[in-house]
């Protein structure tokens, strides 16, 4: 808690991402990650907390009071259709309909993607609107996703 604090206040650190807030387990009756959030933002009210989340849990932005969240089962889809990397924990990810389950979650508002190139494949990009998704390769071809 202090550190966290401490970045904050002292060094005037604008955000704290959070890894892998899905191992912490904590039967208080406040969470230590509400906690956390919450002498976070006596430092700096401004200041986001964002935490990386592995299963689908929204506890984070549900109970915990954080700003964002980083959902791996997303980011996992989309790893593995752009680079086609599927070693390890991405064996179970990579198909057009795991993406559309993704991108036609309930709430969409709380969706937000941020996409930069892979060092070592085309630019591929993700384009959202009229209810359909699209991804475009760098051969200029275009994969097209109606969800539902």
């Amino acid at each position: 808690m202090g550190n966290a604090e401490m970045w904050v206040r002292d060094y005037r650190v604008d955000g704290l991402r959070l890894d892998a807030v899905h191992a912490v387990h904590d039967d208080s009756p406040t969470h230590v990650l509400r906690e956390l959030r919450d002498r976070v933002k006596v430092q700096n009210e401004n200041a986001f907390v964002i935490s990386e989340m592995g299963p689908d849990d929204f506890r984070p932005l549900d109970e915990w009071g954080h700003d964002a969240m980083w959902l791996d089962s997303l980011h996992h889809e989309l790893h593995v259709l752009l680079t086609g990397e599927r070693e390890g924990y991405y064996a179970d990810f990579g198909t057009m309909d795991g993406l559309v389950r993704e991108l036609t979650r309930p709430q969409p508002e709380r969706l937000q993607l941020h996409l930069r190139p892979h060092p070592h494949k085309p630019r591929q990009v993700i384009q959202q609107g009229g209810g359909a998704v699209g991804l475009v390769g760098g051969d200029g071809h275009q994969s097209s996703l109606e969800p539902g």
